[in-house]
């Protein structure tokens, strides 16, 4: 398409070209998959030795249950701690766990009486996004799937940095980074800035125009648009950390293959449970549960708006048993950019709460009922056949790509090609019944898509 330059340089309109191969060799690195940093400080190792040792394990998990924290954090553990198994022995250690941990994890939302089913992935950030939403890995799109006019660098650059230069540039719609610190400042063709807001950045031009929204390929970068200032500040956890929700389909794989972003907002994690929705007051439909709670749910899917909150069940105990896994690098699209380090309550199957919602076609008509949300486990099976079974059984699309990205780990791979990848896992999803977990391995076998990982 044709593309939108810079006034300063008199060029009008030129031909469109496609971002620097050199941001594309991002797809690799992201898959390189290192180890939680935090794991490697706890030990007083490198990243890269801890990585030798969970590689050499060839385990799926680091599996914890403990009750004090290691005197190296000062035996300052709030709700527990995680006691980290070493690899074949080699080692234990202790980590404290933030108590709020307990809702972390994929929750299914099922509004019964109208057939809609949604995911809520839950967790905390060590980053603060500020005025930026995740859209999702991949390059910022239109509605009618153009990219952005864009000023960027090929290397260098963090996401804080690239972060604030789109918050000094006020036409900035949205900025992409890359895992080799490309960073990409997004503009829609008609406000192009007739200066860089930094020396570092070059220009680069397409035509898209207005709102950022969804993602397109290449999927080397993650997309974060800017959002209004009334749209909502994140909110800092009591002991740390920022908590976002974002929202997923639960069956529908046309939403994957038209490549549209998930939804993803801030989220309010605490110790006081939210107050009654009044329709749910209203009906009768109160709630006992335990902290920690999360609230400031809100979503619009369809034609249906829902607020949520949701505790632990009060019959759970919160001596909780804490599962850290050294592959959700394989699959969190969030994990290198906003360093999520939870890790999950493995005896938290379910959180009880509440969901009110209103019909935006029937002039905001609703109701509200108690809930109870049922955990989705992808990302913690054994990555085995009856993982896979129960992949099956739960039915949520993007549970079999996570689930997949594990096997990858796994097998010492990463994705080489995105659009293939996804292709792929399309294909895996829709024949998910009469596949086994060793068919889902002689299709990898026999794909392009990957290259091996040293």
């Amino acid at each position: 398409s044709a593309a939108c330059c810079s006034s300063r340089h008199g060029l009008g309109k030129h031909k469109s070209r496609p971002d620097p191969p050199s941001a594309a060799m991002g797809r690799l690195s992201r898959a390189l998959l290192i180890a939680s940093p935090l794991l490697a400080w706890a030990a007083g190792e490198s990243d890269a030795k801890v990585l030798s040792n969970l590689r050499r394990g060839a385990a799926d998990q680091v599996v914890v249950t403990a009750a004090a924290a290691s005197e190296r954090l000062g035996g300052a553990a709030v709700g527990g701690a995680l006691d980290v198994g070493g690899v074949g022995g080699e080692r234990r250690l202790a980590e404290a766990v933030d108590p709020a941990c307990a809702v972390t994890g994929f929750w299914e939302i099922e509004l019964k009486d109208m057939g809609i089913k949604v995911v809520a992935r839950m967790w905390k950030a060590s980053k603060d996004l500020g005025m930026f939403q995740f859209v999702g890995r991949g390059q910022c799109k239109d509605q009618n799937d153009r990219t952005y006019a864009s000023l960027f660098t090929e290397s260098g650059v963090s996401l804080d940095a690239c972060k604030a230069a789109c918050e000094d540039s006020a036409p900035c719609l949205a900025f992409e980074v890359t895992d080799l610190g490309a960073c990409f400042l997004r503009y829609s063709v008609d406000d192009f800035p007739p200066e860089e807001p930094k020396r570092w950045l070059e220009e680069w031009g397409d035509d898209a125009s207005g709102s950022i929204h969804g993602v397109t390929v290449p999927f080397d970068r993650y997309c974060y648009r800017k959002l209004d200032e009334d749209a909502g500040n994140p909110v800092k956890g009591s002991n740390g950390g920022y908590w976002r929700v974002m929202w997923f389909p639960k069956e529908d794989t046309t939403f994957y293959k038209q490549e549209v972003s998930t939804k993803e907002a801030p989220l309010e994690v605490g110790s006081a449970q939210p107050q009654d929705f009044p329709d749910c007051l209203r009906n009768g439909a109160t709630v006992a549960a335990s902290a920690p709670f999360a609230s400031g749910l809100q979503v619009i899917w369809g034609l249906r708006e829902m607020f949520v909150w949701a505790g632990v069940p009060s019959a759970k105990s919160k001596d909780h048993t804490w599962r850290r896994l050294n592959d959700t690098a394989a699959w969190d699209q969030t994990f290198d950019q906003t360093a999520s380090r939870c890790p999950n309550a493995e005896d938290v199957t379910e959180l009880d709460g509440q969901i009110s919602w209103l019909n935006l076609a029937l002039g905001g008509l609703g109701n509200c009922n108690a809930g109870n949300f049922l955990r989705l486990s992808p990302d913690t099976l054994q990555l085995d056949e009856g993982g896979w079974k129960q992949v099956v059984y739960e039915s949520f699309r993007y549970g079999g790509e996570v689930f997949v990205r594990r096997m990858l780990f796994k097998r010492y791979q990463a994705v080489a090609d995105e659009a293939c990848f996804r292709a792929l896992v399309d294909m895996i999803w829709d024949q998910r019944v009469q596949l086994t977990y060793a068919g889902i391995n002689a299709r990898l076998d026999a794909s392009t898509c990957m290259t091996l990982v040293p």
